[in-house]
């Protein structure tokens, strides 16, 4: 899972050079209620501020995929905690939070990336809105995310019982 987050983060980088070849010289980054694009940046500015937001975001990402599993254990609310914070059991619990983790962030990652390529399409055309690409790319990360979640508490981190 650590080469899929480090994957979605190539994507983002190529969606940014995508948009810089797409966006139009002024960005709308606000629009009214009714849809209407009511406050503009120039492209470079918008770009420039996307671009941070995502670099800030695979820092986080990246601190946390290292941080919580090597040193974070006790502070985590886990399902069969007494279970996973046994010494024979930590280093299972590492590797699966490392994973978890990587999904996540690298979902998340995709998300960034799919908002920019679908703001990029929008401004080709004459409706500000995302559309059926947009809405279909929120759908989606919602399912996927909240779907790995409860996959996470009722499977992923159910210990095994013995019958013997």
């Amino acid at each position: 899972m650590r080469a899929f987050f480090a994957f979605t983060c190539v994507v983002f980088f190529a969606a940014m050079v995508i948009a810089l070849y797409q966006f139009p010289d002024e960005v709308p980054v606000h629009v009214d209620a009714s849809g209407a694009p009511d406050r503009f940046q120039p492209r470079n500015v918008a770009l420039g501020i996307l671009l941070v937001i995502g670099v800030v975001l695979m820092a986080v990402f990246e601190i946390l995929i290292r941080v919580v599993p090597a040193k974070g254990l006790h502070a985590l609310n886990l399902p069969h905690r007494d279970f996973w914070l046994r010494a024979e059991n930590q280093p299972r619990l590492r590797t699966r939070l490392t994973a978890d983790l990587s999904f996540l962030s690298g979902c998340a990652m995709l998300l960034l990336s799919g908002v920019i390529l679908v703001s990029a399409q929008v401004f080709d055309g004459v409706s500000p809105d995302l559309g059926v690409a947009g809405t279909l790319l929120l759908l989606v990360f919602a399912a996927v995310t909240l779907s790995y979640v409860v996959f996470m508490f009722t499977v992923r981190y159910k210990p095994r019982v013995l019958v013997r």
